[in-house]
């Protein structure tokens, strides 16, 4: 068998951190097979360095050095000049803060996803689940990344700004987000570029924050908490703005690729949705899903689990803002860290079988400790756990109404760029025994 580009460029015999300034692999090879690449270097190096054109970076192979940064010794790094979030795209949002700002941002909007709102989150996630469910009509046939794409901004925007102005923000937000998330630099962009935010969801959100500033109703969603920040936290409008967009991109593109990979999982394989469906009975009946179920959805959760083992983003970024030993290297303050979670994923040494489906696997010893989809330092996504619970109850919901059928026998194949997402996904829709064949849609969701 012939070895892959990602093989080819990095021989195992030679150090490539070694090998001079000039010539040590870029990142394009790195980005063209993140699992072969790190394969072939693993037995090389802990720490092999990459180049993007003339910048350096350290990317990290070992689970034990992976651990170092993210748990251990999480204070000595901050998020780097390329973050994991969208931020740059559209201003300087928490994903871009450097470490001090960023610290105090974050502590501002925490409490949005702080337990004691997630049963509202759950509910919202729920509704708005429920609404997508009831646009659609039986056997049809639907572009599931789409359709989960416009569920996850629902989702996640009526989770930050409560009330009918998150509702407007929905509708402008439809209108753009597909240039938006077009726009958004990838890993390979050296310099990610600053843009303004587009016109319809500034508008949106300038009437947002008018409406809640002269509202007299008490609300403890993201929008609220940032109007609400004093002293060195507060933020003027426009970075409540570059929050918010930021939030909303993030909250959007990663729940809807794990998603469409759950439902493009289920669909093929009946033994998961069987067991899915048996845990819903038992566990809900006919009644649609809370918080307080997520914890007794033990397997439905260990399915989406499995999907952010499967799908994981491609990198992370991390940057020394301290001298650090990191294996055998010395890292001086600004050295730029690159991990990938969907190679240390697929690492046969830490997941057997690693290209087998098996939601089972969750509960090993190796998801506790090496499934980092969010991240799991202060630098990781802030409503880590809100999707999880999210993604979790929108599956439930969907599945208590509709059987997913694929409807091609082409292989769906994972496109790696901010997420990785299904190059092509479309699945037919058959309505359960018992359940409406077809709704009216809903005012937020309903397809245009």
């Amino acid at each position: 068998m012939s070895a892959t580009p990602a093989q080819r460029a990095v021989p195992t015999e030679k150090c490539p951190h070694r090998s001079g300034a000039a010539d040590g692999p870029q990142l394009t090879d790195l980005l063209e097979d993140p699992r072969g690449f790190v394969a072939a270097v693993r037995s090389a190096e802990e720490v092999v360095a990459v180049r993007l054109g003339s910048r350096k970076l350290h990317l990290v192979t070992s689970p034990d050095l992976v651990e170092q940064i993210l748990v251990d010794e999480a204070t000595k790094f901050d998020a780097g000049s390329a973050p994991d979030g969208p931020g740059p795209a559209f201003g300087h949002g928490l994903a871009a803060c450097p470490g001090s700002v960023r610290a105090a941002r974050r502590r501002v909007i925490e409490p949005a996803f702080h337990w004691s709102r997630l049963a509202d989150h759950a509910r919202i996630a729920a509704d708005t689940a429920a609404e997508a469910a009831g646009s659609w009509t039986d056997r049809s046939e639907l572009d599931i990344p789409r359709e989960m794409t416009h569920l996850s901004l629902a989702t996640i925007t009526r989770s930050l700004v409560a009330g009918p102005a998150g509702l407007e923000l929905t509708r402008a937000l439809r209108e753009t987000l597909p240039a938006m998330l077009d726009d958004l630099p990838g890993l390979a962009s050296a310099e990610p570029p600053l843009r303004p935010t587009p016109d319809a969801v500034r508008t949106a959100l300038a009437e947002a924050l008018d409406h809640r500033r002269s509202s007299p109703e008490h609300h403890t969603d993201a929008l609220s908490l940032l109007l609400a920040a004093q002293g060195e936290s507060a933020l003027t409008d426009d970075e409540i703005t570059e929050e918010l967009t930021g939030l909303v991109l993030a909250g959007t593109e990663a729940p809807a690729a794990v998603l469409s990979w759950v439902l493009h999982e289920v669909s093929r394989r009946p033994d998961i949705e069987e067991r899915i469906l048996a845990e819903i009975a038992e566990v809900l009946g006919d009644r649609p899903p809370t918080a307080a179920d997520f914890t007794a959805l033990l397997y439905t959760r260990q399915v989406v689990g499995e999907a952010l083992r499967c799908y994981a983003r491609p990198f992370l970024l991390r940057r020394a803002s301290e001298p650090v030993l990191l294996g055998d290297r010395r890292l001086a303050p600004g050295d730029e860290i690159l991990i990938s979670p969907y190679a240390l994923h697929h690492d046969p040494g830490l997941f057997p079988d690693p290209d087998c489906f098996d939601p089972y696997r969750y509960n090993g010893p190796a998801a506790r400790r090496m499934l980092i989809p969010f991240g799991s330092d202060d630098h990781g996504c802030v409503g880590a756990g809100s999707a999880w619970q999210g993604t979790t109850i929108a599956l439930v919901a969907l599945l208590s109404r509709w059987h997913f059928l694929p409807v091609s026998d082409q292989p769906v194949r994972p496109v790696l760029g901010r997420t990785v997402r299904p190059n092509r996904l479309v699945l037919a829709v058959s309505c359960r025994p018992g359940q409406p064949s077809s709704g009216a849609g809903a005012v937020v969701y309903a397809p245009q």
